[in-house]
């Protein structure tokens, strides 16, 4: 697979599950993706089930959907 220039979306929220967020995060980078991370506000820092951080990218109003190719919903 090569998804080089493709732009994703991933959603973050506190109480997150690890592997439904980073897993996705790592293959789509490694296959090329720019990958963003989106949260309710950007800069903050969420924590996984377990106590991970995770920062956001991205606020979910700031992200243009025209601009995105796909939107990954951990746990979705």
């Amino acid at each position: 697979m090569n998804l080089d220039g493709a732009r994703i979306a991933v959603l973050v929220e506190d109480n997150y599950q690890e592997l439904e967020l980073w897993y996705p995060v790592l293959r789509m980078r490694e296959e090329g993706a720019e990958v963003v991370v989106v949260g309710p506000e950007k800069g903050r820092t969420f924590t996984s089930k377990h106590g991970y951080a995770a920062t956001a990218d991205q606020a979910a109003d700031d992200v243009e959907v025209a601009a995105v190719d796909a939107v990954i919903v951990p746990g979705g």
